[in-house]
């Protein structure tokens, strides 16, 4: 994955148009789309974990074409399992409406269709977690997303081509009844020859008559393919090729020949190796290989000097080849979930990365080259074994976001007060024993993510992060203390301080006018404050405490204030209310007077 980031793109594939949308999840980080004909416009994230975002958007779609279907596909993370997820749209400003509902996403791509009604003008979806979940997190980024159309069958189809496609309608089932070859869903046809075609269905060979399609130049297959026939090479009008969710090890060498092709994608297959002709794809852009099987990357995939981005995640590869820092056009690297230990030197060479994934892996180390990287806006190096990052990284005055948590530091550079431009931290899950005394001089920083260190203290200086925006210091060690200058952060939207032995809510976190999600779960607080309810709440988690007997004080006002707000009550004793309307608004929230 998605993922973590996957690369998504959308294709004309029906008689109006298919649009593909390819979602990828990981660490929430804004992001942008270069829509052509339709656009996907993702939300921007931060890149801490805020278990109150409920909800992310996918995209928005517009304007969507009469016939038309919108195909997503969402990466969602292992730790999602067992979560149900709402995927829900609205079209023309509607409310919204719910299309799908999932009970165990699984960590691959899920595909969703929706049919794209006559008449709408733009479309939006999202994915709701009916229980706070880090969306922002596991919902796999969105790099571009491109639309192509073409007129309807209604020329006569070439004798040949015709006849392939009544070759292929049994494994799909299509209805070919009508002259020539009737009504044939996911196929765009120019001048009388079919140039894309979208297949799908439960069939694990393509005949060889496949290459009689010579004019096609968008060729998408999602079905059970152990193979794919050698003269694939003939169709060398390809321009996007998407081979992905197959059953193939291996694919022809021909391929090399397909040398106008400018996107390929072979993920969710079962893939080796790589033939060496892929190297001549010179106008290749995309390349997405995530879950395979491959132990190694070609040696030349340096001479793929057009790539864009290349999507490697969920592999087992343990090393990179020099030559990948000839790739100097590559804007986004995803390398989550391999097995690397190190980084070539060599990759300082890759001059216009925007976006550097290297979450899931095994690196102890970062190369200084990564300094060179001065274009880099995300570096994100979550669940590696990193003991310290280099002080060049100081160099990078385009970083906007930085994820390395769940590694192995105890200190920051101190050069890294350089990074003006820097947003977001996130430094979960390591071995701080002190706040990095650097995180104070960072001018724009708007979110920090401290939780599940060892902390021993917690400075008041960061109450002087005046543009902190979200804040985690969630686990910290039973005696270490919140200082009351915390108070100071008025803009603080987002605070998280879970499982910190707090038997009691601070009275500075009440005075906060623009905080708007707070998790106290799994502390030891016996009552809440009534001034809570003086908070425009959007989400108060408090499961997992000793809250019991009469909470009308608190619940009665914070139901006038925050109607709407997701509260969280599952977890404690006995509570009770004054108030039957009261109750039943607390009925979704864990709350449960009959116990």
């Amino acid at each position: 994955m998605t993922n973590g980031i996957s690369s998504p793109i959308v294709r004309g594939m029906s008689d109006r148009v298919w649009a593909a949308l390819r979602l990828a999840l990981a660490c929430a980080f804004a992001l942008t789309a270069s829509p052509s004909i339709a656009s996907a416009t993702p939300m921007s994230g931060a890149s801490s974990p805020q278990r109150a975002q409920s909800a992310i958007t996918l995209a928005s779609v517009g304007p969507a074409y009469d016939g038309g279907v919108a195909r997503l596909e969402a990466r969602f993370a292992p730790t999602l399992s067992g979560r149900k997820l709402l995927v829900q749209q609205r079209s023309d400003g509607s409310s919204w409406s719910t299309i799908s509902t999932i009970n165990q996403p699984a960590s691959g791509s899920l595909p969703i269709s929706d049919p794209i009604k006559s008449g709408t003008s733009k479309l939006s979806y999202r994915v709701v977690a009916p229980k706070t979940v880090a969306l922002p997190r596991v919902v796999s980024n969105v790099v571009k997303v491109r639309v192509r159309t073409g007129p309807t069958c209604e020329s006569v189809l070439s004798t040949s081509e015709c006849a392939t496609l009544l070759e292929l309608r049994d494994p799909i089932g299509w209805d070919l009844s009508q002259s020539p070859c009737g009504p044939l869903e996911a196929i765009v046809c120019v001048g009388g020859h079919v140039t894309a075609l979208d297949l799908y269905g439960d069939f694990s060979h393509l005949p060889d008559s496949i290459g009689n399609l010579t004019s096609l130049k968008s060729l998408s297959v999602r079905a059970s393919l152990t193979d794919v026939p050698d003269n694939i090479g003939t169709l060398t009008a390809l321009q996007d090729l998407d081979l992905s969710g197959n059953q193939l090890a291996s694919v022809p060498n021909t391929i090399g020949n397909l040398t106008d092709l400018e996107w390929l994608a072979l993920d969710g297959n079962a893939l080796t190796s790589l033939p060496d002709s892929i190297t001549h794809l010179q106008q290749l852009q995309r390349l997405i290989l995530d879950d395979n099987h491959l132990t190694e990357l070609l040696t030349a995939i340096g001479d793929l000097t057009s790539l864009r981005i290349i999507s490697l995640t969920g592999n087992m590869l343990a090393a990179l080849p020099e030559s990948i820092g000839q790739l100097n056009k590559v804007a986004t690297l995803d390398l989550e979930g391999n097995a690397l230990a190190e980084l070539p030197p060599t990759l300082g060479g890759m001059t216009g990365l925007t976006e550097l994934v290297l979450d899931d892996n095994a690196l102890t180390s970062l190369p200084a080259s990564v300094g060179d990287l001065l274009q880099l806006a995300t570096l994100r190096a979550r669940h590696n074994q990193l003991a310290s990052i280099p002080a060049s990284m100081s160099n990078l005055h385009t970083l906007v976001t930085l994820d390395l948590s769940e590694n192995r530091l105890t200190a920051l550079p101190d050069s890294l007060s350089a990074l003006s431009t820097l947003g977001a931290i996130n430094l979960a899950s390591n071995s701080f024993t002190e706040v990095p005394v650097v995180l104070g001089a960072i001018p724009n920083l708007s979110s920090l993510t401290l939780d599940n260190n060892p902390l021993t203290l917690v400075p008041g200086w960061i109450g002087d992060l005046g543009n902190l925006r979200n804040l985690d210091l969630s686990g910290l060690p039973e005696g270490t203390a919140l200082p009351a200058d915390l108070g100071r952060l008025v803009q603080l939207q987002s605070i998280s301080l879970a499982n910190d032995q707090m038997s009691s809510v601070p009275t500075w976190l009440t005075a906060m006018p623009k905080l708007r999600f707070i998790d106290l779960s799994d502390n030891q607080l016996t009552s809440v404050p009534a001034t809570v309810a003086t908070l425009r709440l959007r989400n108060l988690d408090l499961e997992n405490n000793l809250l019991s007997g009469d909470i009308t004080s608190w619940a009665k006002p914070l139901k006038r204030h925050s109607p709407r707000v997701w509260l969280y009550l599952s977890g404690n004793g006995c509570m009770s209310v004054v108030n039957a309307k009261l109750a039943i608004w607390l009925a979704d929230t864990g709350y449960d007077e009959a116990c």
